[in-house]
Formats: structure tokens, sequence, C-alpha cells
């Protein structure tokens, strides 16, 4: 069935998915591809690579930003640019703050353990 869908596509798009590997992020995998070629061509839990790698940051991040729609919905578009920058900034900021503890923490543990 599948090589019969593939026959009336574009080069380019018949390209693309003849070629392994795409992974898509693990949650949408378990909800929306089902199937053999989903099984053998997006499947994010078949690549190593992507062992421990959060594959739904784009998901997070716009479910982060989509906090401001209010705030940033009538804004005209030099200043919802502004304001979008400093809301990623800010978060990025805040991580990169969370990230540092994490590793100072993790880096007395392992010296207290030596």
């Amino acid at each position: 069935m599948w090589t019969m869908l593939r026959m009336h596509m574009h080069p380019e798009i018949r390209r693309f998915v003849s070629e392994p590997y795409h992974a898509v992020d693990k949650f949408h995998f378990f909800k929306n591809h089902k199937g053999a070629w989903c099984d053998a061509m997006v499947n994010p839990f078949m690549l190593p690579s992507l062992d421990g790698v959060n594959t739904e940051i784009c998901e997070q991040s716009f479910k982060f930003i989509n906090r401001y729609q209010y705030l940033l919905r009538h804004q005209k578009k030099e200043r919802f640019a502004e304001m979008l920058l400093n809301i990623v900034e800010g978060n990025h900021k805040m991580f990169a703050q969370k990230l540092m503890k994490h590793r100072k923490r993790k880096q007395a543990t392992d010296e207290e353990a030596q």
C-alpha cells in the first residue's frame, strides 16, 4: 500500500520519505504514528543517539510561550518581537541558572564520594 501512495508524490517528498532515518518526538510517536512505515522510519526509540534526549522540547517551549498569548496578542509587530525575545531570553537564563546549580550539586556529590 505504501508503494502505491509513494508513486503519486512529488519527487522531493518521495526522496525524503524513502531515506532512513527521520525521528519524531517520543510523545507523538505513541499517539499518532501507527503502521509499519512509521515503525521503520520515524521511531525515535530505534535511534541510540536519542537516548536521554528530550525530544519533546519544542512542545514544552510552545506551551511556555503560549502562556503569554494574552499579553502579546494585541501588540504591534516591533513590540511583539521585542517582548517575545525578552520572554525567551528570561526563560533561557532561568534554565541556565538551574542547570548550573544542578551541576554544582552533582560535582560536590561526586567529590564527596571519592
